[in-house]
């Protein structure tokens, strides 16, 4: 039997074994998509001296897009989950606020008018996705919720600090700053996913699963159109993309996502020639 959102906290979940630790199934749902996210050759530029301040700027860009949506449905939200997460975790994990910092920091005060005429399809695509499953099943933003920020607090540190030391700068990249002490605040965060699958039904957390893996791909996709960005063949791209598009948008999320993947796997090696 379901137990109400009332009981979601986190003193009782550190003394309950929670359905198995609902938060390494979320873990495992789309482990091997992640694991080719880390391969992707975006991810490697990340870490290298290759990813610029002009890189970082329309990498921000696209993170605002799906910050500013997340953030915006989930703390405006009524749905009790939403409500409950964003009570616990709100001040500690919005990135919104820092994402602007960002922007201001690299553009100046008219980053605004840079957000639209450098928003990809793969951006605009992944904020329709989070728009559409907040209005069906409004639980289901809080799988996107965990790749992003689970992201961000794993691996944060380590990008800003090899970006900043491989453009000679002191300061910037403050989206990966937390103020909170990480090792808690993780700790914090599987606690409540572990009590999440004591909430959801059966079905409830296999759509939750679903929805992780989706989100997973989303992110695939951003990875490769942010790298294919980069090519000085920009027109050319954008015509197969926009095709492309229309495959994912008639078709399954799922299915479409994967047809996505697949071919931007095959295509993106054609725009490595400089």
């Amino acid at each position: 039997m379901k137990k109400s959102v009332s009981e979601l906290s986190l003193a009782n979940i550190a003394t309950n074994d929670c359905n198995n630790k609902y938060s390494l199934m979320i873990k495992n749902a789309g482990w091997d998509i992640h694991t080719h996210i880390h391969r992707h050759e975006y991810a490697s530029k990340l870490l290298s001296r290759k990813f610029s301040v002009d890189d970082y700027g329309m990498y921000i860009i696209q993170l605002f897009h799906i910050y500013d949506t997340m953030e915006v449905l989930i703390s405006e939200s009524t749905n009790s989950l939403l409500m409950k997460f964003w009570k616990l975790f709100g001040e500690r994990l919005k990135r919104t606020d820092l994402l602007i910092n960002d922007l201001e920091y690299y553009y100046g005060s008219n980053w605004r008018s840079k957000l639209n005429e450098n928003k990809l399809y793969a951006t605009d695509y992944y904020t329709s996705r989070l728009i559409k499953v907040y209005n069906k099943n409004p639980y289901l933003l809080l799988a996107h919720a965990y790749i992003r920020y689970f992201g961000d607090l794993n691996g944060g540190r380590i990008v800003r600090r090899r970006f900043l030391k491989n453009n000679n700068l002191a300061e910037g990249m403050y989206f990966y700053t937390f103020s909170s002490d990480l090792k808690l605040l993780k700790k914090d965060y599987r606690l409540f996913l572990d009590k999440l699958g004591w909430l959801l039904s059966d079905r409830e957390k296999k759509l939750f699963l679903e929805e992780v893996k989706e989100g997973y791909l989303l992110n695939y996709s951003l990875f490769t159109d942010l790298f294919m960005s980069h090519k000085n063949d920009k027109t050319k791209y954008k015509c197969k993309v926009s095709s492309l598009l229309n495959v994912v948008q008639v078709n399954s999320p799922i299915f479409g996502m994967v047809i996505f993947v697949l071919v931007c796997c095959f295509t993106y090696p054609l725009f490595c020639v400089e």
